[in-house]
């Protein structure tokens, strides 16, 4: 079993303080948001991982579209914060714990995907990263039947195309779905990060919807999770996905300083 690593530091490690902190964070949400994403089953989502004080907020967007539809398998993409290696890390570990709920992992996803070319099993990877881990709550929280999940921690990676592919295949099933977290540009000034990553968001929704000219790829510079966002690109264009941007703030906007600030979205792609 995989055991929380950053419980209590950037989410409470009670359970019940943190399906309140959740419920407190749903609240918050703008109707007029949800009400104008479509009823349709979306097969890519993107959202933060910072701790939820900051990126909670722009997070339960992407869990609320989400709590719409039938999902019974859930990919997640997180980039490689605390070890550097190549390729794509799938973990062992057949479960994984949280504050109040354990998920299994989909062991047929990691058999099939372990065997590929490309991709390692280990947990090595997998120990103390954030970038998975602080999706699970809002997962627990909004589809509270626990989907099974096949966690991937993103290393150095250049062939986006190749690894789209593989996922492809597996997503082919209408009740799986892929989860990218990525946070956008870092420690910029407040009124600079919002142009940036308003830039960097138009960019990546360019590559999707602009299939007739070669898309031009997203780098960690402008989001920590630019390799599986670059994945989910390949996949988006293929299957002739919609981007719909739900949300965008900054830990700016959650926190008094303004001087240095990491950006956040939602996004939802079906």
């Amino acid at each position: 079993m995989r055991e929380p690593a950053v419980a209590g530091a950037f989410y409470p490690a009670n359970p019940f303080g943190l399906k309140a902190l959740i419920q407190e964070l749903d609240s918050q949400i703008d109707p007029k948001i949800i009400k104008r994403t479509p009823r349709k089953n979306f097969k890519i989502f993107i959202a933060p991982h910072a701790g939820y004080i900051y990126s909670g907020p722009v997070a339960v967007y992407t869990y609320k579209i989400m709590a719409r539809q039938d999902v019974k398998n859930i990919i997640i993409l997180g980039p490689a914060h605390t070890v550097a290696f190549s390729g794509l890390s799938l973990d062992p570990n057949e479960t994984w714990r949280i504050p109040g709920a354990v998920f299994k992992q989909n062991l047929k996803y990691l058999e099939t995907l372990g065997d590929q070319p490309g991709f390692i099993v280990s947990e090595v990877p997998h120990i103390n990263e954030h970038s998975i881990e602080v999706q699970l709550p809002f997962l627990a929280y909004y589809l509270p039947t626990l989907p099974k999940i096949t966690p991937i921690v993103v290393g150095h990676v250049t062939d986006f195309l190749y690894y789209a592919k593989k996922l492809k295949k597996i997503l082919k099933d209408p009740k799986t779905v892929l989860v990218v977290s990525t946070d956008l540009s870092h420690y910029l000034p407040y009124g600079l990060a919002t142009e940036v990553d308003s830039a960097t968001i138009s960019q990546l929704t360019e590559n999707i919807v602009e299939k007739e000219s070669t898309p031009k790829l997203l780098n960690p510079e402008q989001a920590c999770g630019a390799f599986g966002l670059n994945i989910a690109t390949f996949i988006a264009r293929d299957l002739e996905l919609k981007p719909i941007l739900l949300k965008y703030a900054n830990s700016g906007d959650s926190a008094s300083d303004k001087s240095a600030v990491v950006g956040y979205m939602s996004m939802v792609m079906g």
